[in-house]
């Protein structure tokens, strides 16, 4: 149904559009399937990012408590090795 003039309604039959709503349904059936494969494959690539971010935040932790076990001097380089990288990893 459609509104008209003065708020009247008019009756369509969808034999009179053709093909239009079958049109319609196709290309909305294409774009939603084309949408899933793309959301999908970026949805992995953000749980890609996640877990390479983990790893790594997990090996500089291990880094810094085996570094704990060293003498002073190693100790310290090793430290301020890790800050220097921590901070350029922040300002880049």
């Amino acid at each position: 149904m459609r509104t008209v003039n003065h708020g009247k309604l008019l009756l369509i039959d969808l034999q009179d559009l053709g093909g239009i709503p079958w049109l319609y349904s196709a290309i909305c059936l294409i774009f939603s399937i084309l949408a899933a494969f793309t959301i999908q494959k970026e949805w992995e690539n953000w749980n890609h990012l996640v877990e390479s971010i983990k790893g790594e935040a997990d090996a500089i932790r291990e880094l810094w408590l085996f570094s704990r076990h060293l003498s002073n001097d190693l100790k310290g380089n090793i430290l301020e090795c890790i800050k220097n990288y921590l901070s350029t990893i922040h300002r880049e």
